[in-house]
């Protein structure tokens, strides 16, 4: 038997976009700590887009959200890396996802680096251990 799917948009309350700020701002700070420090850290960055093509078409487009599907598309994947790099598609310098630790267990690993910097004691893993 088929179930019936709805797709509804959803409503971005204040509240909603306050949370979304505070954790960017939760992981850009984070990202900024570990490298202030040398902790051994993921960074989560994204390439810019070297070149846009020219879309005549969607500065017509009404449906926004058609326009921010094509805009999406022409971005380059987020990726993890272990070098410090910048999220072009946040628009910051530094930044790392930190604030799901009970569902991402990278979340977890990037805790515990930063529980031990802020303990001063030794890194919970090494720079190659983060690595793989």
């Amino acid at each position: 038997k088929r179930k019936e799917v709805k797709v509804e948009p959803s409503t971005q309350t204040p509240a909603r976009m306050m949370i979304a700020e505070f954790m960017l701002l939760a992981g850009e700070v984070a990202a900024r700590f570990a490298q202030e420090r040398r902790v051994p850290f993921v960074y989560r960055t994204q390439l810019p887009v070297l070149k846009v093509p020219d879309f005549p078409d969607l500065d017509r487009m009404r449906n926004e959200a058609c326009r921010n599907f094509q805009q999406v598309l022409l971005m380059k994947p987020a990726v993890n890396l272990v070098m410090p790099a910048p999220h072009s598609g946040l628009g910051l310098s530094l930044y790392s996802q930190v604030t799901s630790p009970i569902r991402r267990y990278m979340d977890l690993l990037l805790h515990r680096q930063l529980r031990a910097a802020l303990l001063g004691t030794a890194p919970a893993y090494s720079t190659d251990r983060v690595h793989h």
